[in-house]
């Protein structure tokens, strides 16, 4: 281990952000320099001193056991961050990261490879890290590159960096993403819950910078800013930057869960339906491979500007970006892209699809998916904004009055109940040929799609005919499973709209507005329920 005894003259010592031995140590210390202000005695009655520089120095050394007494022992071990023989992924990202950066940007490529980056991390640092597909893809993007750095500077970043979130971000090509997110939210961008706040770092004794004027605000006159803190900002940047971090003080920031799940829930499925749109405008467009120079400068930003805007002079990048905005927000308030029977249709398209309308062996089965709400809107998003470009098969959606008419609820019976037991049901299984039929599984689809709306729509508008005699409120005797809330009630209305749309579909008589409809004609079981003005379910 290594101890510094004297620093060289007109040195400032300072403590960089580093393991969570960093975090214990500097609780020790903060808590001896308030004893100290305070004028704290210790058991044997002597002052509490404050720490001396010197004391900064466990830092280095604490893990050499030898050097430690049993106090600061128990002291380290009782600290709620723990300790770690083993470094965090952000702690290595930000060694790595700073490492690669000191490297003279005409050599950096020499070791921008699988296989030399590897050796390179053995030689420079001793260790085998597996990962290194990551790390390359971090090291080899510029701005990726120093915006984790900064992150993982922070004692949060530090904690909560993960190499292969980070990763999953630089390949979604769609960078604008997570950086206006950190450095430009909207009000939409705001997440629920909290980030854990950490306590500023202490100020020393350096004078402190005087603003160009004094700032005003209701209460208060400041004439001084803080030293060293937004060195990037004049002063009145600097106070704009108060003013709204005062205005809305409770906002929560994003933290990497919070990327996590945006990445998860909506990058991934945009990404999968731009391969889609590509195909819709030019049949044999093909995804970069990701051992290419293409892919290497691809970005869905410049390749949209091409593919959608071919005839336009001006802006054309705002277009692009206005394009990818209106459809990420497409994608994230509809939750019906999370529904895992998406799944199987946010693959690849078909190679079918290169085929010309009059080509014979075409199968309509993609085709199915422009009758639900979700993809048509997606469809519409396209035309809207660049114009009937659509081409080949899909030149017919051009039309949105027939696009329209295609539109039906999409329910996720159908889906799930086939997908399910085509891949589990034993006596299916059994005679695995008849599965080939498309049109076998297409029926299935349909008739578990219709079940699942009779049951459904049963079920639902029972429950809330019930909620109308006995109300939100609870009440001796009032049954189970009734809707709570007025919220609960819309989503309610929504639903059962979407379920009597399949049955009317299906020549069913459905009378959404009738609060004593006879529920028992939507059971396949007639014993089940009596006919009653009254549902019991």
């Amino acid at each position: 281990m290594v101890s510094l005894r004297s620093l060289p003259p007109n040195v400032t010592m300072s403590l960089v952000n580093g393991q969570h031995r960093i975090m214990a140590l500097l609780s020790l210390l903060e808590d001896a320099q308030s004893l100290a202000n305070q004028e704290a005695e210790d058991s044997n009655g002597a002052r509490i001193a404050a720490p001396t520089a010197e004391q900064y120095f466990w830092g280095v050394d604490v893990f050499a056991q030898d050097m430690m007494s049993e106090e600061v022992q128990t002291a380290l071990a009782a600290n709620p961050e723990g300790l770690y023989q083993a470094n965090s992924e952000g702690f290595n990202a930000q060694i790595i990261i700073s490492r690669f950066e000191c490297i003279p940007v005409g050599q950096r490529h020499e070791i921008l490879t699988q296989t030399k980056l590897s050796d390179w991390l053995q030689n420079v640092f001793g260790v085998n890290i597996q990962h290194t597909a990551c790390i390359l893809s971090i090291l080899q993007h510029d701005t990726f590159r120093s915006l984790f750095l900064q992150f993982c500077l922070t004692r949060y970043g530090e904690c909560n960096f993960a190499w292969s979130l980070a990763t999953k971000i630089i390949q979604s090509k769609l960078d604008c993403y997570p950086l206006r997110l950190l450095f430009f939210p909207t009000r939409d961008d705001y997440f629920n819950g909290s980030s854990i706040r950490w306590a500023p770092w202490r100020i020393d004794d350096t004078p402190l910078p005087a603003l160009s004027q004094p700032f005003q605000t209701k209460q208060y006159e400041f004439h001084s800013r803080r030293p060293n803190f937004l060195l990037a900002f004049g002063d009145e940047s600097y106070c704009t930057i108060y003013q709204k971090l005062r205005e809305y003080r409770n906002l929560p920031c994003p933290t990497w869960h919070n990327w996590y799940v945006f990445e998860r829930d909506v990058i991934v499925k945009m990404r999968k339906v731009l391969v889609h749109i590509a195909c819709w405008v030019k049949p044999d467009w093909v995804y970069p491979a990701p051992a290419s120079q293409r892919y290497k400068e691809f970005l869905w930003e410049t390749e949209l500007e091409t593919l959608l805007f071919p005839d336009v002079v001006e802006n054309r990048n705002a277009q692009a970006q206005e394009f990818i905005e209106r459809l990420k927000e497409q994608i994230q308030n509809d939750q019906i892209w999370q529904d895992s029977s998406n799944e199987s249709l946010l693959a690849a398209p078909p190679a079918s699809l290169k085929r010309k309308p009059d080509e014979p062996g075409l199968s309509d089965e993609y085709f199915h998916r422009f009758g639900h709400l979700h993809w048509g809107r997606v469809v519409s998003l396209v035309v809207e904004m660049c114009g009937p470009i659509l081409t080949n098969q899909m030149a017919k959606y051009n039309d949105l009055a027939y696009l329209e008419s295609l539109h039906s609820p999409c329910l996720p019976w159908g889906l799930l109940i086939s997908q399910s037991n085509l891949e589990k049901n034993q006596l299916l299984l059994k005679t695995r040929s008849i599965l080939k039929d498309k049109t076998t599984k297409s029926g299935l689809i349909e008739e578990a799609e219709l079940f699942g709306a009779l049951w459904h729509y049963r079920v639902l508008k029972g429950h809330m005919m019930n909620t109308v005699l006995w109300g939100f409120a609870g009440g001796r005797g009032r049954p189970d499973g009734l809707l709570t809330s007025d919220t609960e009630w819309d989503n309610a209305v929504m639903v059962l709209r979407d379920c009597a749309s399949v049955l009317i579909k299906h020549n069913f008589e459905v009378d959404l507005d009738d609060q004593q409809e006879d529920l028992s004609k939507f059971s396949l079981n007639k014993h089940l329920l009596p006919k009653s003005s009254t549902p019991h379910i």
